[in-house]
């Protein structure tokens, strides 16, 4: 953006881009922890399916790698489904988007990020870091940068 700051995005600005989409039919909503979750969520409400998560090292808190490929932790936390819609904050490499699907095994995948590469993208116009509003107070999470 302009002059060097960093977009904000706040909850209703983000609930009604999320509305505004087309989403393919879809039976569970898988949130990317942590920067998909509040995303995830509000999709899942909007499409009336349940929502999962998936917790995968990659990235720390500074949006620098900090492996070479990104990794399940844990299990696989996603309901019975087959259509699945993935959501992360950011998609930079799609190294995360990837692995995401790959762990999901021969669901079908659709993805959702809020900027960057993805079946569906909430925020195209982003072309770099922003922050949610609700994090800006205490300089918390950014969308990737």
């Amino acid at each position: 953006m302009a002059g060097g700051t960093v977009p904000t995005i706040g909850l209703d600005e983000l609930r009604d881009r999320l509305a505004d989409l087309s989403y393919p039919p879809v039976d569970a909503v898988v949130a990317i922890e942590r920067g998909g979750v509040l995303p995830a969520q509000i999709a899942a409400e909007l499409l009336g399916v349940p929502l999962g998560r998936l917790r995968l090292h990659f990235r720390d808190d500074t949006n620098a790698i900090v492996v070479p490929h990104p990794r399940l932790i844990g299990d696989v936390d996603v309901p019975a489904s087959r259509r699945v819609l993935v959501v992360d904050d950011v998609s930079v490499t799609g190294a995360t988007l990837r692995a995401a699907a790959e762990a999901l095994g021969d669901r079908v995948v659709t993805t959702l990020v809020m900027r960057g590469e993805a079946d569906l993208v909430a925020f195209p116009e982003l072309d770099g870091c922003f922050r949610w509003a609700w994090s800006a107070a205490d300089d918390g999470d950014t969308g990737g940068g």
